[in-house]
């Protein structure tokens, strides 16, 4: 019997620190998670747009180009694209106070950066395993 192979979690990584994008990426990709990234709002909707849908978005908030509160309004617009989990890694502490916090109550999570990696592949296998 020939048992069909799960195929790989696909992750979009929003940052727009290239330092961190590549660390993240890495981890991921040795943890087993297909990994593409973009530098900032726009950069990732163009990339959902001629990519296969990621099962996972991490998304940074403060961005140039356009934010990440900016970018989950856009994606929540898109019905192909708004049941998407994403999960906010950020350095702003104020997210939820931010005048478009109400936007982010549907994410899976949050993670304040720098993370220690154990929390991020944690919370990437709580929300897609």
């Amino acid at each position: 019997m020939i048992l069909d192979k799960m195929s790989k979690k696909l992750i979009l990584i929003v940052e727009d620190d290239q330092a961190i994008r590549m660390i993240f990426k890495l981890a991921l990709e040795r943890k087993g998670y297909d990994v593409f990234a973009a530098c900032n709002g726009q950069e990732a909707l163009d990339l959902l747009k001629n990519s296969p849908l990621p099962d996972l978005i991490l998304l940074d908030l403060m961005m140039p180009v356009m934010d990440g509160w900016t970018f989950v309004e856009a994606i929540q617009a898109v019905p192909d694209y708004s049941d998407i989990p994403f999960i906010i890694v950020s350095a702003y502490e104020n997210q939820v106070t931010h005048p478009k916090g109400e936007v982010l109550k549907r994410a899976a999570g949050s993670i304040t950066k720098p993370p220690r990696m154990v929390d991020l592949i944690n919370k990437v296998k709580e929300s897609i395993g």
